[in-house]
């Protein structure tokens, strides 16, 4: 039995449909915007490490993978024969000054992620 404090809307239903739908839409906006901006700040990267003397041998190298934790890895991965000479111009040797492209690319792709996920948003109709 309905308590004193029970509401009940007529048309309920479409009210929580209506609210999935832009639910499931918006994760497909983030789903896919989310890719399309990894993609590009990968192909930022490259380019700029294509440009770089202590990077362009090895600007094709650089990728994304999921490490064992399933966590999003970035950079020359461990399996590449030019990983020794990536972690020596990211972070430089006794003879060598660092070069830090990944982390500094990183940094700076996180915090355009954020001004571009929010432009597909806007596209996408959500404001």
């Amino acid at each position: 039995m309905p308590g004193s404090g029970d509401a009940y809307v007529r048309g309920g239903d479409q009210i929580v449909a209506g609210l999935m739908a832009v639910i499931d839409r918006a994760a497909d906006v983030v789903t896919e915007s989310a890719q399309r901006v990894i993609e590009e700040q990968h192909q930022r990267m490259v380019e700029q490490a294509a440009e770089d003397e202590q990077w362009a041998g090895m600007a094709h190298d650089i990728q994304y993978w999921a490490d064992e934790s399933g966590n999003l890895a970035y950079g020359v991965p461990h399996t590449s024969p030019h990983y020794q000479e990536a972690m020596a111009a990211e972070y430089g040797g006794p003879n060598q000054a660092p070069a830090p492209l990944i982390r500094m690319g990183v940094v700076n792709g996180v915090s355009q992620m954020g001004w571009s996920m929010q432009q597909y948003f806007f596209e996408a109709g959500y404001r």
